[in-house]
């Protein structure tokens, strides 16, 4: 929040003449106590900690002076001693009041510019300044985070590749931003897109995604049986053990091809043909007896039609020995 020019923690309240202050000030707040839970999948465990809204650094937001849209000279806000008047001149840019970046001269002689600030594309580079501004003092524009670099204004630059301090976006792309010093830790132990193998299939998952598979996808992944049997299967297994093993699978009785329609837990089938084998041999034998009967029939049409063939046959050789005779 922006109040009366000032930068304002929207914590604490403490107010700041830059929004990278502010910024920076944010992370490490001690007025930001909201606690945030997750799952560790190393150990197993819930672990609770502070969450912090950092915002990703921008080197230039931290080096260089913004104006009308452009990062122009260095900002002075870096240096470690204030320049005395009479050097302060030789170093500044006189559009933007940065530490000028690449001096130029516009014809007059107490006018210098950075090349960003300067429109006149044959304007003459002045080196000395150059050399000048590069040998400043600094210390790192993330002081206020801890960082205790300090060195001349030309290294700077490279530092802030190396700095432990500069925030950046976690690199499996996670959303969260962190200090460069936090990376390594956190892609290695707490971020939900690294890759975790899961322990039943061995197979890599992303952790904010490993619940999932086991809980769907996981072939080797124990589960109940759905029946309440109180036994555990690998999920590849459960479809044979539910078919072909699980004793309270409802299951139909052997004898259902004689009449016997009865549909019991697996476990209770056996007791029920022990209990029921009087009734089961009366059904069978009454199915034998349709089905013989039923034959019998058979035999009896084909007995017929064959007798019927016969005498054609018969009538048939009659005539042609009447013919031939």
């Amino acid at each position: 929040m922006r109040h009366n020019n000032l930068f304002e923690c929207m914590f604490c309240g403490e107010k700041f003449k830059s929004e990278n202050s502010k910024d920076c000030h944010m992370v490490e707040c001690s007025a930001d106590d909201r606690q945030i839970s997750w799952l560790d999948t190393v150990t197993n465990k819930s672990v609770e900690g502070r969450i912090h809204f950092a915002s990703k650094d921008n080197r230039e937001t931290l080096l260089y002076v913004e104006k009308d849209g452009m990062f122009r000279g260095y900002k002075t806000e870096l240096l470690k001693e204030e320049l005395p008047t009479y050097f302060r001149s030789f170093v500044s840019c006189s559009s933007c009041g940065g530490l000028m970046r690449e001096a130029r001269g516009v014809g007059d002689p107490q006018i210098l510019l950075c090349l960003v600030c300067t429109e006149k594309k044959n304007s003459n580079a002045f080196v000395a300044s150059d050399e000048a501004v590069g040998n400043l003092a600094v210390y790192c524009p993330l002081k206020s985070r801890g960082c205790k670099w300090e060195n001349t204004i030309s290294l700077i630059d490279k530092h802030l590749d190396i700095c432990e301090y500069f925030n950046l976006e976690c690199p499996l792309k996670c959303g969260v931003i962190l200090k460069r010093v936090d990376i390594q830790n956190h892609i290695t132990i707490s971020c939900p897109h690294r890759l975790i193998k899961c322990k039943y299939c061995r197979a890599l998952h992303k952790d904010i995604d490993l619940a999932s598979h086991q809980r769907s996808v996981c072939t080797n992944f124990p589960l109940d049986c759905s029946n309440k049997c109180g036994n555990k299967f690998k999920r590849v297994d459960m479809k044979y053990h539910m078919e072909k093993v699980c004793p309270n699978t409802k299951s139909e009785c052997s004898y259902k091809k004689y009449g016997c329609d009865v549909i019991l837990a697996r476990k209770d089938l056996e007791s029920h043909k022990n209990e029921n084998r009087f009734v089961h041999l009366e059904l069978k034998t009454d199915f034998i007896e349709k089905e013989m009967k039923s034959e019998i029939q058979k035999l009896k049409s084909e007995n017929a039609s064959l007798r019927k063939d016969f005498d054609s046959m018969k009538r048939i050789n009659y005539k042609t020995s009447k013919i031939f005779k």
